[in-house]
């Protein structure tokens, strides 16, 4: 098992994170702490200056369940109108900073009003949805008794990403391989060959063999990629829990990950000199 996959995989808890969430007495599921919504609605104004303008302001993913870990994300997403496409860039600028006092990164994302506020237009809406403009739980998180252990919930899916994580390790390390012996090639005196033309020959062919196995790393990483988005944009049964998200977070946290990361976001045809 690798170090972090999916909130999926992590221990329930107890209590929901105590990082976010206080108890109060009277009500048998927290609120969310003053000082963190207060933050949330400051960097939000960042994105969208006009209050007016929101609609609606929910929590989900793990944070919002038993299964979270030190540093699960903050999925906070926004529902705007009138919506303006530079929303989508104007939430980099304030994503990824920690909620106060804590390790878990808030991360925004903006979407367009569709006339209500329904738990069912947020996809991956399986822990619990919280609104934070009324404080209160538009979708309670599901019961600590429905939780099973993920490894025998999804046994054979680990066992078909583990072995595409291996391949892809494998086209790496190839990549890396073929890489190597380019710069060997390239620093090789030209009195080593038997013709002078030889090192030019081999050079191009090894720049060749290297421009299509860059090729072939950037498919399979934005081919996964792409799967995992439609799995959420579809919407079909619960998004974390599909093998697409399961496949992308074992690749993601893997021996390549950051590499695998980077792979997707290359739109021009690699071309190695």
């Amino acid at each position: 098992m690798l170090k972090k996959l999916s909130s999926i995989f992590s221990r329930h808890r107890e209590i929901l994170c105590p990082d976010l969430w206080i108890y109060e007495d009277k009500f048998p599921l927290p609120k969310l702490r003053t000082e963190i919504k207060k933050q949330i609605l400051e960097n939000l104004a960042k994105i969208v200056p006009n209050e007016s303008h929101w609609r609606s302001i929910v929590i989900i993913g793990s944070i919002t369940g038993y299964r979270y870990t030190e540093t699960s994300d903050v999925d906070v997403n926004v529902m705007v109108e009138p919506y303006n496409p530079e929303y989508h860039e104007k939430r980099r600028s304030v994503s990824g900073f920690n909620a106060f006092g804590s390790r878990h990164p808030i991360n925004f994302m903006i979407q367009e009003w569709h006339g209500k506020s329904d738990t069912n237009l947020w996809q991956d809406s399986y822990f619990g949805v919280y609104d934070v403009m009324s404080d209160s739980w538009l979708a309670t998180p599901p019961s600590k008794e429905t939780y099973r252990d993920a490894t025998e919930e999804f046994a054979l899916e680990i066992q078909i990403a583990q072995h595409t994580a291996r391949h892809f390790e494998y086209l790496v390390d190839a990549y890396k391989e073929d890489w190597n012996t380019l710069l060997e090639l390239k620093n090789k005196p030209i009195e080593e060959f038997e013709y002078a033309s030889t090192k030019a020959v081999l050079i191009k062919r090894k720049q060749a063999e290297l421009n299509d196995n860059i090729k072939e790393l950037v498919e399979f990483a934005q081919d996964i990629e792409k799967r995992r988005k439609e799995a959420y944009q579809l919407g079909w049964g619960i998004p974390r829990k599909t093998f697409p998200n399961l496949l992308y977070k074992f690749l993601e946290n893997g021996k390549y990950g950051k590499f695998f990361l980077k792979l997707q976001a290359i739109k021009v045809k690699a071309k190695i000199s």
